[in-house]
This record gives structure tokens, C-alpha cells and sequence, in this order.
């Protein structure tokens, strides 16, 4: 059997074999990874509450950590993810709270998780060698950094919410809500659509290296 040539559009192709590569390759993977869209976000969709569960988890552990709360926990209800929040104990003593309360925050945590399926979609368009290492890999990253985007998305509707006597429950300074809101956009716009693209390219570029 005669080897394939290098812009054969049959042979696996990865992050660095696009460049220099024909047109027809790219092309032909380009319309691979379309065609792999359809099947994986299908996938993802049905898949929505244990992943949005999975990214809602992590992210009321950074809220836990680094959040204007005391306590967060995550609740599934109507395809959306409920963080319930309990406000940290300074709030509650300027706000004159009782200790039990707690604030809901209801999110669709989609918009944040697309990422994965388009990473998926990549992996099996490029053919790519040890794909369930690399999805695993990379899924694992992009929950991190969904997250990231979920975690500050609660806080804005956090920062939102208002006592009956007017006041707001959090109010950040504005270096903080700048940082707060710039994380919003990362985690919905940058790290759905560009990390996913990054993450193949460099773990294919890791396994060329070995």
C-alpha cells in the first residue's frame, strides 16, 4: 500500500501539521470537524446536568475560597444550576442578618461548558492518537476554566441582589469589579471558543516532541 502524501486529506492531521498544509487539507478538516459538531454537541446537550454540575462543583470551590461568601453550595433545578450562598459573617454583622440565611443565584452554566464538545469534536476530526488521554486532559482544563467564568458570573448576580432597605449584599471596589467582570467574559466568550484550539494544538505538539 503506498504511503500516504503529506496533504493527503486522509492522514491524522494535528495543531502543527496545519501549518504549511494544503488547502484541501485544511479544508477536509475543517468540514471533519463540522460533521463532528453535530454528534458531540448532541452529546454534550443531553450530558448538560452532570457537566454543569461537575463545572458548578468546582466553582463553589473557588467561591469558598476566594468569594465574598461564607459558604456555597450548588443545587440542580430546571436545566439551570442554583448556587446558594451564604453570606460571610462581616456581611451578615453590617447587614444585620440572621446566621441560617442564604441568597440564590440561578445560572445556565451552558454557555461556559460548550467548550468541551468542541474540543471533543477536534480530537476525533484530527484522528488523533491517544484521544481518551487527550480528552481527559483537556476536558479537565476547560472545566477549570469554566469555572473560572461561572464563579465570577455568581458573583455579579451576587452583587446584584439588594436587601428590602436598598442595600447591596457585596460592593467591590473597582479594580476588583473590573477583574471580576473581565474573568465573566474570559470564562463565556474566550475560554469556550479558543482554548479548546489551544489545548489540541499543544497537546498534539507534546506528543510530536517525545
Amino acid at each position: 500500500m503506498a504511503p500516504l502524501a503529506a496533504d493527503d486529506p486522509a492522514r491524522p492531521i494535528g495543531g502543527a501539521g496545519l501549518i504549511g498544509a494544503s488547502p484541501r487539507s485544511i479544508l477536509a478538516f475543517a468540514a471533519r470537524t463540522l460533521a463532528w459538531c453535530i454528534p458531540v454537541f448532541a452529546a454534550w446537550y443531553f450530558a448538560a446536568q452532570p457537566i454543569s454540575l461537575a463545572a458548578g462543583w468546582l466553582s463553589a470551590r473557588m467561591l469558598d475560597l476566594a468569594g465574598p461568601v461564607e459558604g456555597t453550595r450548588i443545587e440542580w433545578r430546571d436545566d439551570h444550576v442554583a448556587f446558594v450562598l451564604s453570606p460571610d459573617s462581616s456581611t451578615k454583622y453590617q447587614r444585620r442578618l440572621r446566621d441560617s440565611v442564604t441568597f440564590e443565584v440561578p445560572l445556565d452554566v451552558r454557555k461556559q461548558t460548550y467548550g468541551l464538545a468542541f474540543f471533543i469534536a477536534l480530537l476525533l476530526a484530527a484522528r488523533s492518537r491517544r484521544l481518551a488521554l487527550k480528552a481527559a486532559i483537556g476536558c479537565t482544563v476547560l472545566l477549570v476554566f469554566a469555572s473560572i467564568g461561572i464563579a465570577c458570573e455568581v458573583v455579579i448576580g451576587y452583587a446584584s441582589l439588594a436587601l428590602p432597605g436598598g442595600a447591596r449584599l457585596f460592593s467591590p471596589g473597582s479594580t476588583i469589579a473590573t477583574l471580576i467582570a473581565l474573568g465573566f467574559q474570559l470564562g463565556t466568550l474566550i475560554f469556550p471558543s479558543v482554548a479548546p484550539v489551544a489545548l489540541w494544538a499543544g497537546l498534539d505538539a507534546l506528543r510530536r516532541s517525545e
